[in-house]
């Protein structure tokens, strides 16, 4: 059996008009590296991904230069979002992050701007 749940329709113009702003897009997901990527291809991100397990090997110093480039995290845990967020900040960053569970609750009150999603 297979399950899918796709992207709504107006996510990869939301990015496109994000990235045309001189927004830049992340995304950071607990989905496997294999869907994030996938999703990623969906929505218009790139395909610079990060998954946990290499995540956790790094320092904050490799980190932060490894956000320079990556596009897509997978795998994450909700320490790993807090620490990024807190990484981007570091770095002069103004952070908007989106979540819609109670394990996005830490980074989305450490971003400048958090976004809870609710049930549509």
């Amino acid at each position: 059996m297979a399950m899918m749940d796709p992207p709504r329709v107006e996510v990869a113009d939301a990015i496109k008009t994000c990235q045309e702003a001189g927004i830049r897009v992340i995304m950071i997901t607990g989905d496997s590296e294999l869907t994030a990527g996938a999703v990623a291809g969906m929505i218009g991100l790139g395909n610079n991904t990060l998954d946990a397990t290499k995540l956790s090997t790094l320092s904050d110093d490799e980190l932060g230069e490894k956000l320079k480039t990556i596009d897509v995290f997978s795998r994450i845990a909700p320490q790993d979002k807090l620490r990024i967020v807190r990484i981007l900040k570091s770095q002069g960053h103004i952070i908007a992050m989106t979540g819609d569970g109670v394990n996005d609750a830490l980074a989305l009150k450490q971003a400048d701007i958090g976004i809870a999603m609710g049930i549509r």
